[in-house]
């Protein structure tokens, strides 16, 4: 069963000395979330010691999850010379065409428990002058363990150029991941350099943002 991640459970793992970099990470892939980030929300998770980066991040995480993002895993090519010149200066000399044929969905999920330690928080006041009197009180916090599931994906395309075929893989961590699928049949401006290659597309149409996909290469024949 999966175990949701709300603004409660960000602000455990803040309490526990989670590092900002492994939130975010889980933040961008656990599985299931449901964050309030209304104004008056937001404002409490600052005084609880949650850092504006978090809160963007979860934030960021939110936007990224909408249905017609999560949707839109085909990319189309650019179009025309027109849409590859403005990264013309930054491609290195192997710059080529690719054409999507065909592509692989590995999918992997890992599930663990986050130990977070107790504590104790004393509060003491006193009054007197020569006759002390002295209360204390204690607050105790058992150990606790939250459940964190990490889903990713690994993408397998094959393309052509120049009469030779390239494997290619990325790694994605989060809906609307540059990691995504390359419509077959389709073209995409490319460059090569040793075992690194980039590719350009637009998400969601010929309309849609530019983005850039960097891939390992795993063979070429």
């Amino acid at each position: 069963m999966s175990v949701v991640l709300t603004n409660v459970k960000i602000e455990q793992l803040v309490q526990a000395g989670v590092s900002e970099a492994e939130i975010a990470h889980i933040i961008g892939t656990t599985s299931t979330f449901d964050f309030d980030l209304r104004s008056v929300s937001t404002d409490a998770l600052l005084k609880a010691g949650v850092s504006e980066d978090i809160i963007k991040a979860m934030a960021a995480r939110e936007a990224g999850t909408s249905v017609q993002q999560a949707q839109s895993g085909l990319v189309q090519p650019t179009k025309g010379a027109g849409s590859a010149s403005s990264n013309q200066a930054s491609l290195p000399a192997t710059a080529l065409t690719v054409t999507a044929t065909a592509y692989r969905i590995v999918p992997h999920q890992n599930s663990f428990d986050l130990q977070l330690p107790g504590r104790v928080q004393t509060n003491c006041y006193g009054s007197g002058t020569l006759n002390w009197s002295v209360s204390c009180s204690s607050v105790v916090t058992p150990p606790s363990d939250i459940p964190i599931n990490i889903s990713w994906i690994e993408m397998y395309e094959q393309v052509t150029a120049g009469g030779l075929v390239y494997t290619l893989k990325c790694t994605a961590h989060w809906v609307g991941s540059a990691c995504t699928i390359l419509t077959n049949g389709d073209q995409f401006a490319a460059d090569i350099n040793g075992t690194t290659m980039r590719l350009t597309a637009h998400r969601g149409g010929n309309m849609g943002k530019i983005v850039h996909m960097k891939y390992h290469v795993l063979d070429i024949r």
